[in-house]
């Protein structure tokens, strides 16, 4: 089941800037942090988003914007009078990571998207040029480099491809762009293949074209050169020969995911998400998403969905990290590869479990390795009576036995896991005529459960020792005059 992590926000309207909306809260994990509590709502599409000398800029409503941004926040937004200074037309940039060269797309007469390039002239000012791609004649959409400059990739709605609008690439040979080639079927669906985005080794991009999309567009991830491996060889594989991967929970919503971009040298981004009112949202993130993604469902010991779960990531020497499973038991962390950690699953009224993992990248050409694995957490059921008949050494002793330590520890574990609850224990030994004698054991026998559990950290305040014992429990009494002792969880 697909997690839904929408967020309504609250904004004024607006005609000609975009708000910064406050948000409560923020879901963390090990390797990337969500960043919820400062986004960006917009009136109207956001057609463009690009991350560019320390701005995010956008174009929506046919305006060119532009907001501060970092560590995955993002400031108010206004008009973009520095990059309109190059070309009042502009609607998308970005720089050449090799040479640093500005390259830039606007609309001709016909609305078509063409490509420029920015370059010096012998007077050392600047001016702008259409860049040829060898013939090419089709659209130019949001174009992106590999790290060494030499493959551009972008969308065209040139009728050649897989159907709609396809992803191509041009290879830089011999100082020229090459004509540009189609990215392939297993990049490429029937629908149409948006926004590209360079992420290291790997294309980031939107589809709404593929079977196991649960909603319009969503991101999705391929290496851009694939990668095989066989015994100690890893073999290089041309462009659009790796699979592609949706990028799931929380970067795709049940709206429309169009738009992802990245500031990969201090390892932040930014996404556009379609809210349920119809408008577009801008999230952002911190940490490497090319790591491994835990997830699975917690549920009891029947069965069934453990809601509202705590999972807690532990690495030595770091800051624990904190995150919520949702209503079906469904939790998701993103942790570095190839780093022991502990991870404690937690949820009221439950016994906590704790594993210690070594995560591993099994599949390289996967942005993050999704790993699943599931959790049973057990329970014990409150304002119900537990019997135990075997925690003393003698049937007529007030030494705990070792399976009676072992009981009682675990009670007192169930109590540190749910600090809420109260316990009540209740001596019922019964094998003597004496009732004085009864009595006193039965004091004692308390007394020692009680040292036991405060021992283990239980505060005194939450058990409460002796009293009237429930009724309905008398065969079981009956049976185990010398040794039953009745325990009872509430709150």
């Amino acid at each position: 089941m697909r997690l839904k992590f929408i967020i309504v926000l609250t904004v004024g309207l607006f005609a000609a800037a975009a708000t910064a909306v406050a948000q409560p809260s923020v879901d963390t994990n090990h390797s990337v942090e969500i960043r919820r509590e400062a986004s960006l709502r917009f009136p109207a599409d956001v057609e463009n988003m690009f991350y560019l000398d320390g701005m995010l800029h956008f174009y929506t409503g046919g305006m060119l914007m532009a907001a501060p941004c970092g560590r995955g926040f993002v400031g108010d937004a206004g008009i973009d009078t520095a990059l309109l200074s190059i070309d009042e037309g502009l609607n998308y940039a970005v720089r050449n990571p090799s040479t640093d060269v500005l390259f830039f797309t606007k609309k001709d007469r016909k609305g078509k998207n063409v490509l420029y390039e920015c370059y010096y002239r012998k007077n050392n000012t600047i001016a702008t040029r259409k860049v040829s791609l060898a013939g090419f004649s089709y659209s130019v959409e949001h174009p992106v480099f590999s790290p060494d400059g030499k493959a551009m990739v972008f969308s065209s709605d040139c009728p050649l491809g897989m159907g709609g609008t396809d992803l191509w690439y041009s290879m830089w040979v011999d100082g020229s762009w090459q004509y540009p080639q189609n990215m392939g079927s297993r990049v490429n669906s029937t629908g149409d293949d948006v926004a590209p985005m360079m992420y290291g080794d790997f294309l980031i991009f939107s589809s709404n074209g593929r079977a196991d999309s649960a909603a319009g567009y969503e991101f999705y991830s391929t290496r851009f050169l694939s990668l095989q491996q066989q015994g100690d060889t890893v073999s290089m594989y041309p462009v659009g020969m790796s699979p592609s991967f949706s990028l799931d929970a929380p970067f795709c919503s049940e709206g429309n995911d169009k738009l992802f971009v990245v500031n990969d040298k201090s390892d932040e981004g930014w996404w556009v998400s379609e809210l349920p009112d119809g408008q577009d949202c801008v999230y952002g993130f911190i940490g490497r998403l090319d790591c491994v993604k835990l997830y699975g469902r917690i549920i009891d010991n029947e069965g069934n969905a453990v809601p509202n779960s705590v999972v807690v990531l532990r690495r030595y020497g770091m800051p624990d990290v904190l995150v919520h499973g949702n209503a079906d038991g469904v939790y998701a962390l993103y942790v570095q590869p190839s780093v022991q950690c502990n991870i404690d699953f937690k949820a009221r009224g439950y016994f906590s479990a704790s594993r210690t993992m070594r995560l591993v990248r099994f599949d390289e050409n996967e942005l993050y390795y999704a790993l699943h694995y599931d959790v049973t957490l057990f329970s014990l059921a409150l304002d119900s009576a537990y019997i135990y008949t075997d925690l003393f050494n003698s049937r007529a002793g007030c030494e705990l036995s070792m399976s009676g330590c072992s009981r009682v520890d675990m009670l007192a574990r169930f109590m540190t896991d749910n600090p809420e609850l109260k316990l009540t224990v209740i001596s019922l030994y019964s094998g003597s005529n004496d009732a004085s004698f009864c009595g006193l054991l039965n004091e004692a026998r308390n007394k020692t459960v009680f040292e036991r559990l405060v021992a283990a950290g239980i505060p005194k305040t939450s058990i409460v020792t002796g009293g009237e014992k429930p009724q309905g429990f008398e065969s079981a009494i009956l049976n185990n005059r010398e040794q039953a002792v009745l325990f009872i969880f509430s709150r």
